[in-house]
């Protein structure tokens, strides 16, 4: 325990990107807590939109969407979300999931979502982590 104290004067630069990684999960971690969205992963979606009939929401620009997609999924990007929250409303006994490219662009719309007293979901890794788990996308001109 006493030779913790050199070592980290003596790697100071390693101590301090520790801190500082260990910092960000922890505000990360906090901030998906406190938002009360829950990360899911894509075996559960799969099991959401087959038991309980899972509003899935595709949040990319349309032209990502049209290349591939989870079949059933809306394309609502985030500059059109606040306008499509009302149709949401009908799906409130549903649960909504959003997706992205890669889990990390939903806080908005989450934010909105929970402003309209709606609550979702957001699939952890987005549509690259459904791919590679080796399960099916679909794309408009099929």
């Amino acid at each position: 325990m006493k030779d913790l104290l050199p070592f980290f004067l003596a790697h100071w630069p390693l101590t301090l990107a520790f801190i500082v990684t260990l910092i960000t999960l922890i505000i990360f971690e906090l901030k998906d807590r406190q938002g009360g969205a829950q990360r899911i992963d894509s075996a559960e979606l799969t099991r959401l939109i087959n038991h309980e009939k899972a509003l899935v929401i595709d949040i990319r620009k349309n032209e990502e969407y049209q290349k591939g997609h989870i079949l059933g999924s809306l394309n609502i990007t985030p500059d059109t979300f606040k306008d499509k929250i009302n149709e949401l409303q009908k799906a409130k006994n549903r649960p909504i999931i959003l997706v992205d490219h890669n889990g990390n662009g939903f806080h908005t719309m989450l934010k909105l979502l929970r402003q309209e007293g709606l609550s979702a979901h957001y699939l952890a890794g987005g549509v690259s982590a459904w791919r590679q788990d080796g399960l099916p996308l679909t794309n408009l001109t099929e």
